[in-house]
């Protein structure tokens, strides 16, 4: 008899260390579309969601949306077509979170997947008042760990011109105490992190796109084989030519600039959590 499947909300609560100890489980978001028609339908029935935006249904929490794919031809995981303007459902999964470094029961990690697309800003490239800033620490963090934060330390996060492409970068700003952020152009190079040490194409910086990204917009692959489904998503980065770009991941893992405003861009967020003492063992033997 198969084990019976945990719920969702039971796994959202504080950081759960995979065996290798390589990846992290914490929190929820929505990731995967519903399909199941009697699902649906008990979903439709629900008259209000909980105080943490989701829809709560024996024991699951779901999330609804009204698509807007940035383009007609784009499908779910499953190859179905998203069709502008249908309201989907998607299950709240655990988010799986990359270890990039670890010391002293700390971890710095990054989400394996675009959760959500979202533009820089509006207008310019400076992160300590941009408009994904603001989002990744308010509506993404209060639905992401709305059912327990506490293993989440808030982060002095470095956005020196050290951080970016260039030394005599003009447009950067302060440095900024987040809970959640995004990594650094200079992040994304960094062997240690387990990245590629060049711009070029990587596989080290695939990212996929989850079902929920794609209905909210996120531009991905639809064509390329070994790329099927990565998507686009921003650095924190400053590009040091033009006050309205700002650095990107592309879907063949390589580094470019994009303009600001680019709606159809998606967000990889990281975050540094605290460990539980009894899971550091296997953590330190990893990373030794």
């Amino acid at each position: 008899m198969a084990a019976e499947r945990p719920k969702t909300n039971d796994l959202g609560t504080k950081p759960i260390l995979s065996d290798d100890g390589r990846t992290l489980t914490y929190g929820l978001y929505p990731q995967r579309r519903v399909g199941d028609s009697e699902l649906i339908a008990a979903l439709d029935a629900i008259p209000s969601p909980e105080a943490n935006g989701y829809f709560l249904h024996q024991g699951v929490y779901y999330a609804k949306a009204i698509a807007k794919p940035d383009g007609s031809n784009r499908a779910f995981d499953d190859g179905t077509k998203i069709v502008e303007g249908t309201v989907y459902w998607f299950e709240c999964e655990p988010i799986q979170w990359r270890i990039l470094s670890a010391r002293n029961g700390v971890c710095h990690a990054l989400s394996e997947r675009v959760l959500d697309a979202r533009a820089f800003d509006g207008r310019a490239n400076d992160y300590a008042a941009s408009a994904i800033r603001a989002w990744l620490n308010g509506e993404f963090a209060q639905r992401a760990f709305g059912l327990g934060d506490t293993a989440i330390l808030l982060t002095e996060v470095d956005n020196s011109a050290a951080t970016t492409d260039s030394p005599d970068n003009h447009y950067v700003c302060a440095n900024t105490k987040d809970r959640v952020f995004l990594p650094s152009y200079r992040d994304y190079l960094e062997p240690s992190f387990g990245f590629a040490g060049s711009e070029e194409e990587s596989p080290t910086r695939y990212a996929k796109t989850t079902d929920w990204a794609r209905a909210r917009g996120a531009w991905h692959n639809a064509f390329r084989g070994g790329c099927e489904h990565n998507g686009i998503y921003w650095t924190r980065s400053p590009y040091g030519g033009d006050s309205c770009y700002a650095w990107a991941i592309h879907d063949d893992g390589c580094l470019g600039y994009c303009f600001v405003c680019e709606a159809d861009h998606g967000v990889r967020p990281a975050i540094t959590v605290k460990i539980e003492s009894r899971q550091c063992v296997s953590l330190a033997k990893v990373m030794d």
